[in-house]
């Protein structure tokens, strides 16, 4: 999620975001240019389908090539971030084994010169 949100709106402001835990609602999302249009819910299916009949116009192969294009960043952030997403969840797969958590405080407290 945080990935995602770092590609849209930058660094910074996603990791205000993350670190703070402020919710991002209907206005602040469109502010921040996440989304393109915030309606009332009895608005929002009329809207999905005028929008899909717009985008139904334009040949199959445009819309294919748009969309490859559009999705080509998300893609290439994707894959270069597996390595550490790889790292994250084994670390966490470690801490959750019983003990393991103890294991990694006295290693710690070994290489930091005191005996835990």
């Amino acid at each position: 999620m945080l990935l995602t949100l770092q590609n849209m709106i930058g660094f910074k402001k996603a990791a205000y975001y993350a670190y703070t835990g402020k919710s991002i609602n209907g206005q602040t999302a469109l502010d921040l240019g996440i989304v393109s249009e915030v309606l009332p819910r009895e608005k929002l299916l009329p809207r999905a389908w005028e929008l899909a009949e717009m985008i139904m116009q334009a040949p199959r192969s445009t819309r294919h090539l748009s969309h490859s294009i559009i999705s080509r960043p998300w893609k290439q952030a994707l894959v270069s971030d597996q390595g550490f997403q790889l790292a994250h969840q084994m670390y966490d797969m470690a801490i959750d084994e019983e003990g393991a958590l103890e294991r990694l405080k006295k290693m710690q407290g070994r290489l930091m010169g005191k005996e835990v």
